[in-house]
């Protein structure tokens, strides 16, 4: 069975490093632009331990990091990838406290990294890779940081979304949405349906996930309840319009 590590947190996360690289273009959000591109790094100024940070919006867990080296073909001697070696990858949660500590211990660069979560149920709000490589001194580059996990949302109020700007709409009161998608295990509230719960229940239609039909009335029912205001047949009673 293979299992989903979930989604890229890191995608437009702010970001910061310690030092910019005198060609502006080298910004610390080039790691999570989504292209892994040698033009499209991070770029710090030689130093004695550069780092970058990502802070994340709200907290996620995480399952996976996989950092891209930076890979130019005018750099035959791989000299720019060296530039990573030994680095240490270092993840905090909410509280400051250090979920995860680990350093490369590669014999030589590679062009991609891949780190698995040592702690996959950890909430970790702030993720920072420091650069120990010296050649004399140490120079953080990154093209592009993924991070795989998802989202954790509060409960109170129940929301969904990569930043939990979405609130859940489940049928069961109290229940918590999936953190992706904003489905319910219990279905959408009466009157709604899709992915998230949002969309109102078309015409003719009501319940939970808008799964019944409405009975003949002469307007649209109710989305919640079913009830009609007018039935379209004489001689049929309200608010179901069946006798």
């Amino acid at each position: 069975i293979n299992l989903s590590p979930g989604r890229n947190v890191a995608l437009k996360q702010p970001t910061t490093q310690t030092s910019n690289y005198s060609v502006s273009i080298y910004h610390a959000s080039n790691a999570v632009d989504g292209i892994t591109n040698w033009n499209f790094c991070t770029h710090t100024n030689g130093e004695s331990a550069p780092m970058w940070t990502l802070f994340f919006k709200s907290t996620v867990t995480v399952a996976s990091y996989t950092i891209y080296n930076r890979v130019d073909s005018a750099d035959p001697s791989g000299s720019l990838l060296k530039r990573l070696k030994g680095f240490i990858l270092t993840t905090f949660d909410p509280n400051h406290k250090i979920v995860q500590n680990y350093t490369d211990t590669e014999t030589s660069a590679l062009d991609v990294y891949d780190v698995l979560s040592t702690e996959p149920w950890t909430q970790v709000s702030k993720v920072q890779i420091t650069a120990t490589y010296k050649s004399p001194y140490s120079i953080l580059t990154l093209c592009e940081v993924e991070i795989f996990g998802d989202s954790v949302c509060s409960r109170d109020p129940l929301t969904y979304g990569r930043d939990c700007e979405y609130n859940c709409s489940c049928d069961v009161h109290g229940e918590k949405c999936f953190v992706s998608t904003g489905n319910c295990p219990s279905g959408c509230k009466a009157g709604y349906y899709g992915q998230g719960c949002n969309k109102i229940c078309d015409a003719g239609y009501f319940g939970i996930d808008c799964r019944n039909q409405c009975s003949i009335c002469s307007g649209q029912c109710d989305g919640e309840d079913g009830n009609c205001t007018s039935c379209a047949t004489i001689g049929k009673k309200l608010p179901y319009c069946k006798e």
